[in-house]
């Protein structure tokens, strides 16, 4: 019994670790609002450059919007040194509230998954949820459960 009861608290500990940790990047990068947090993952943040946000369709339900972005390693751990500059495409289709994100650095489209994993793209749908934000001032997903911050 008290080996589940262990168990259980070890895992505790562990969830709510990582929860901290993920509290550690800076929502802004060197206190600069027009460089937003858009993801982080593994201490690699990319900060979202509000400036270079260009909505290239808005004919609903479709919109088309990029945004160059700049990647800083160990920003978990304090550092704000970018070391590259890169740019996303968001695709969006209102009607069906699906996202596709375009990689400069795969060279291709996927689906953002707002419920999915990391790898399925929770992270990307919720970075272009944030860039529609930007852009309209208001979230694209229309379910309240996804997310809800302003950026």
């Amino acid at each position: 019994m008290c080996k589940k009861i262990f168990s259980v608290l070890l895992l505790l500990v562990g969830v709510l670790s990582f929860s901290v940790a993920f509290a550690d990047y800076p929502k802004y990068l060197n206190g600069d609002r027009n460089y937003i947090l858009g993801t982080a993952h593994m201490g690699l943040a990319q900060y979202l450059d509000r400036s270079s946000l260009e909505i290239v369709k808005a004919e609903h339900p479709f919109y088309l919007i990029y945004i160059e972005y700049l990647s800083v390693p160990d920003a978990d751990r304090g550092n704000s040194t970018p070391t590259s500059r890169g740019a996303h495409g968001f695709f969006y289709d209102f009607d069906k509230q699906t996202i596709h994100i375009y990689s400069d650095y795969l060279k291709n489209w996927s689906f953002c998954n707002p419920e999915g994993s990391y790898a399925e793209g929770y992270e990307s749908a919720y970075m272009g949820d944030s860039v529609f934000f930007m852009a309209y001032g208001r979230h694209f997903y229309l379910n309240s459960k996804y997310w809800g911050r302003e950026p």
